[in-house]
């Protein structure tokens, strides 16, 4: 969360080397699934559960990859914890946007979309350093972007 995944991708649209390939941020191709604002997205996983949007996640996720060959998606920070996900991704070229804490925690405080960043800075800190084992299977993002 607040990696910058979703302004990295907006950002290789424009970008001559990647022209040919098709672009998602999958939280904003689950809010079209629903025909809702992706501003919504919060809301009904605080009404569903994570563990029903982790499904969500993976069946659009499967989806783009079945409708596309030349694809860049940005993932939600939680998607890799889905075990089925998980071995999905790690089966196709990724990368990681290795983004320290302070920086993610920043771009997240106060963003009423995003459910867990209400959690304590303490259990953001747990859950960041908990998903970084995981993000590992990829690669770092080469891609420099100035920001």
């Amino acid at each position: 969360m607040g990696a910058g995944k979703s302004t990295v991708l907006d950002d290789l649209k424009g970008d001559e080397r990647f022209f040919g390939y098709s672009f998602y941020d999958l939280d904003s191709e689950i809010a079209k699934k629903f025909n809702v604002d992706i501003s919504v997205l919060g809301d009904l996983i605080a009404q569903k559960g994570f563990e029903w949007f982790r499904a969500v996640e993976l069946e659009v996720f499967q989806d783009i990859l079945r409708l596309e060959e030349k694809v860049w998606i940005a993932l939600g920070g939680g998607s890799l914890s889905n075990p089925e996900f998980f071995k999905l991704a790690k089966s196709i070229k990724g990368y990681w946007l290795n983004t320290d804490f302070e920086t993610c925690l920043n771009r997240m405080q106060g963003d009423q979309n995003r459910p867990l960043a209400s959690l304590s800075k303490d259990k953001l800190k747990e859950l960041y350093i908990d998903r970084i084992v995981t993000y590992e299977i990829f690669d770092v993002f080469p891609y420099c972007i100035a920001k």
